[in-house]
């Protein structure tokens, strides 16, 4: 079985044109802010995450605070013995900024409850496919979507590796600005549910009502001009099965001018069928991808092999192992 080590390298291309989505900070565990003392952990709690991720001052941060006092129903008076400006500029003073992509640190986590051991096992899981790198703030408040929506916090229909496939592309197109509708186009028909669900994602594809089928680049190889017939991982295989893909794999193609495309095999290739040279079946191919034998393989100092990917803010070229 093919397993991944992803090491990043820089580049800045990108595959396509997209509009922002802002999404909101993370979320934190509500404190009775009619109390001073939690109401100044409230300002260090602001002042660490931000606002929508980005790094604010004692004014906002005060702002903030009053207006989830008004949500919570506080009284005008009791809002008005709230501390100053400067007293909160004061109480900031020594609390650093996380920000989006800083690290998560599960030890001093402000999520809810429901989703910290979900992050915290996607956490685990990155620092294993990345070579140690964290999960980010923006990673650890994102997942509460993927949770939402796969409703399996510890990967037993859809396995986490696949589901951080998804979480790694939303929060990647979030950070720069790009268009996301393939992937609320993915969680609207949730081919994972049935193979009805996955006969109806691949037919809104191709009687137009979809654009095209969501990009996770990930689990798609790209293919350079010149570098010959895409390899593609069993692991990689295994999460497009886990997720109840109409396609058995999928990989991007770079031309000499650069453009890439997408490009999908349908399960039910004719190729497939006439030389009879591989499983296509979904529920078959599911095995190759399992996050709890990719981690015990990782610790156990598993061979690599090497694949390209068109991944993120950066292009990188990865070590599958």
């Amino acid at each position: 079985m093919a397993r991944m080590t992803i090491q990043p390298i820089k580049n800045n291309q990108s595959l396509t044109d997209h509009n922002r989505s802002i999404w909101s900070h993370i979320t934190e565990l509500p404190l009775d802010l009619r109390i001073p003392q939690q109401r100044r952990e409230r300002y260090r709690q602001v002042k660490r995450s931000g606002l929508n991720g980005a790094l604010v001052g004692a004014k906002n941060i005060l702002e903030a605070v009053i207006g989830e006092a008004k949500e919570q129903g506080l009284t005008e008076s009791e809002i008005n013995t709230f501390e100053s400006e400067v007293t909160v500029r004061r109480e900031i003073t020594h609390t650093p900024f996380a920000g989006d992509d800083a690290p998560y640190e599960y030890g001093k986590s402000q999520l809810p409850d429901e989703l910290k051991s979900y992050v915290h096992r996607l956490e685990i899981l990155k620092e294993a496919m990345f070579n140690g790198e964290k999960l980010t703030n923006r990673e650890a408040r994102m997942a509460k979507r993927t949770l939402t929506e796969f409703q399996d916090p510890q990967g037993e229909r859809v396995d986490l590796i696949a589901q951080y496939a998804v979480l790694w592309e939303l929060v990647e197109r979030t950070a720069t600005g790009k268009e996301i509708s393939d992937i609320e186009d993915l969680f609207a028909f949730a081919p994972w549910t049935s193979s009805e669900a996955s006969k109806l994602y691949r037919l809104a594809v191709e009687k137009g009502l979809l654009k095209s089928f969501t990009i996770l680049r990930l689990i798609a190889p790209l293919l350079t001009p010149g570098s010959g017939n895409a390899h593609v991982p069993e692991l990689f295989i295994g999460a497009h099965a886990q997720l109840n893909l109409p396609y058995i794999w999928s990989w991007i193609q770079e031309h000499q001018d650069k453009n890439r495309d997408f490009n999908v095999t349908y399960r039910d290739d004719s190729h497939f069928k006439e030389h009879n040279e591989h499983i296509t079946d979904a529920v078959a191919l599911r095995a190759s991808c399992n996050w709890r034998e990719f981690i015990k393989a990782k610790l156990n100092g598993a061979a690599t092999e090497t694949v390209t990917l068109s991944i993120g803010r950066d292009e990188q070229e990865n070590s599958n192992d």
